[in-house]
């Protein structure tokens, strides 16, 4: 396998482990929840669409 192949793999095992970590801290901070006061700042940092925009951008 080539290396530009490799590496989009990679890329997209660490892009689901993110996606995965995302879901976990959205739920840790919901409704009733030990970290419910921090729903706000954990959604605007686990926003995809947002957080890839900074990916673009770096």
């Amino acid at each position: 396998m080539e290396l530009l192949a490799r590496r989009a793999i990679s890329l997209q095992v660490q892009e689901a482990a993110l996606r995965a970590e995302f879901k976990d801290w959205r739920a840790r901070t919901e409704e009733r929840q030990k970290l419910e006061k921090h729903n706000t700042q954990v959604r605007r940092l686990t926003d995809w669409n947002i957080f890839s925009q900074v990916l673009e951008q770096a």
